[in-house]
C-alpha cells in the first residue's frame, strides 16, 4: 500500500502514526511545510518528506507540484488532512482516479453549497473523513455527509510524551508556592469562553486561586477584562509557550471553558496524561473525553457559577482531586491511546484502497 500524506503541520500524534505505519511496511510519504515542527522527527524515522509552503489560499504552483508527485509516485491513496490541503489535493487530482481520506477536528463551517467544501468533503473521490470525536461526526452527518464516509477515531497519545514542569517554574509568573493553580492552554479567541473562566476566578476570593493562561491571544478583550477586574496578580497571561504542556502538567487542575464548536482539544488530553484533573464544559466532543466525577468534571457552558463551584470543589477536596487525576490518566491510557489510533488509521486506509 502506497500513501501520500498532505499535511502542512502534522502534530505529534499524526507524526507518530506516519512513522509507525512506515515501520509496518506501509509505503508512506509526507508533504509538509518546511517549518513544520515535526518534520525532522519524520525524516529521522525514515519517512520521506517533501517540503511545500502554500503561498496563497489557492496556490497553483503548489497544485502543480502535488500533481507531478502524485503522477510520478504511483500512490494508491492520498490522505489530505486539513481543509486547505483538501482543496489543493482535489485540484491536483483532476482527471486522476485516486481515493482521498481526510480529517476533521472541529465542528462547523461545512456546507454542500460552499464551493471549497462542496468540491472536497462532498466529492466522490473523498472516501472517508476521519472525525476526531463523535460530536464532529454527528455534525458532518447533519450537513449531509453520508454515514459510510464519516468515521470517528480519537486522536491518540502516549503518556511517556509528557513530563510536568517543576512547581518552582511558577515563580516566573509570581505565583506563590501555596497557591491552587488552574491551568488553561488554548488559542484565546471568543468561542473559548475565557471570559467565563476569568469571571469564575473573580468569584472565588476566599482561596488563593491563580489562573495560568497559556496561548496566543487573539481576543483583545481578555487582557482588558483582567485589568478591569483587578486580577493582574491572580491571572497570568503567558502568551504562546513551547513548554505549555509541561506547565499545564504542574497545575492543580486544567479548565477548558469552551462555548461552542469544540472538537477534542489536545491540551486537555495532554494535561490528563500527566494526572491533572480536568474541568470541561458540555460542548462538542468534550463530554466524550471524561466521565463526570470519575476522570474529570463536566459543567454547563457559559456558566461561571458552575465553573467556580467545580474549581472550589477540587481546591478544597484533595482526595477528590487526586482521584480524578488518577482517573484522567487512566482514561487517556484506555481511550486515547496512540496504538489504537494508529491501528484504526491503518484499517481505514486498507479498506479504502481495497474498495
Amino acid at each position: 500500500m502506497k500513501i501520500l500524506v498532505v499535511n502542512s503541520h502534522p502534530d505529534r500524534s499524526e507524526s507518530h502514526i506516519y512513522a509507525t505505519l512506515r515501520k509496518q511496511a506501509i509505503d508512506i510519504e509526507v508533504i509538509c511545510d518546511p517549518a513544520s515542527k515535526w518534520r525532522e522527527f519524520l525524516e529521522t524515522n525514515e519517512v520521506p518528506v517533501m517540503r511545500l509552503h502554500y503561498q496563497s489560499r489557492m496556490d497553483f504552483p503548489a497544485i502543480r507540484f502535488m500533481r507531478e508527485k502524485i503522477q510520478a509516485g504511483s500512490f494508491e491513496l492520498v490522505h489530505a488532512v486539513n481543509k486547505r490541503s483538501c482543496t489543493h489535493v482535489m485540484a491536483a487530482l483532476t482527471g486522476i482516479n485516486i481515493p482521498v481520506v481526510s480529517y476533521r477536528g472541529i465542528i462547523g463551517n461545512i456546507s454542500r453549497w460552499n464551493p471549497e467544501t462542496g468540491l472536497t468533503y462532498f466529492s466522490r473521490k473523498m472516501k472517508r473523513i476521519i472525525c476526531v470525536c463523535e460530536a464532529v461526526r454527528q455534525y458532518l452527518l447533519s450537513v449531509g455527509i453520508s454515514e459510510d464516509k464519516a468515521v470517528t477515531v480519537y486522536k491518540g497519545h502516549d503518556i511517556s510524551w509528557y513530563q510536568p514542569a517543576d512547581r518552582k517554574s511558577f515563580e516566573e509568573f509570581g505565583i506563590p508556592g501555596n497557591a491552587f493553580v488552574v491551568g488553561c492552554a488554548a488559542k484565546i479567541r471568543p468561542r473559548k469562553g475565557i471570559d467565563v473562566l476569568i469571571n469564575a476566578i473573580k468569584s472565588i476570593p476566599e482561596i488563593s486561586i491563580h489562573l495560568l493562561l497559556a496561548g496566543e491571544i487573539t481576543d483583545p478583550s481578555i487582557p482588558a477584562l483582567v485589568k478591569q477586574m483587578h486580577l493582574e496578580k491572580n491571572v497570568h497571561l503567558t502568551g504562546h509557550r513551547m513548554d505549555a504542556p509541561k506547565l499545564m502538567g504542574a497545575c492543580d487542575c486544567f479548565v477548558m471553558p469552551s462555548l461552542r464548536r469544540e472538537g477534542l482539544p489536545r491540551a486537555v488530553i495532554e494535561a490528563m496524561a500527566q494526572g491533572v484533573p480536568p474541568i470541561l464544559t458540555d460542548v462538542g466532543g468534550m463530554p466524550e473525553i471524561v466521565e463526570h466525577l470519575v476522570s474529570g468534571i463536566l459543567v454547563p457552558h457559559g456558566d461561571s457559577g458552575a465553573l467556580a463551584k467545580a474549581i472550589q470543589q477540587l481546591a478544597s477536596d484533595k482526595t477528590l482531586k487526586t482521584s480524578l487525576g488518577v482517573g484522567a490518566k487512566a482514561r487517556v491510557l484506555s481511550r486515547f491511546n496512540i496504538d489504537r489510533t494508529t491501528q484504526a488509521y491503518k484499517e481505514i486506509f486498507s479498506t479504502v484502497v481495497l474498495q
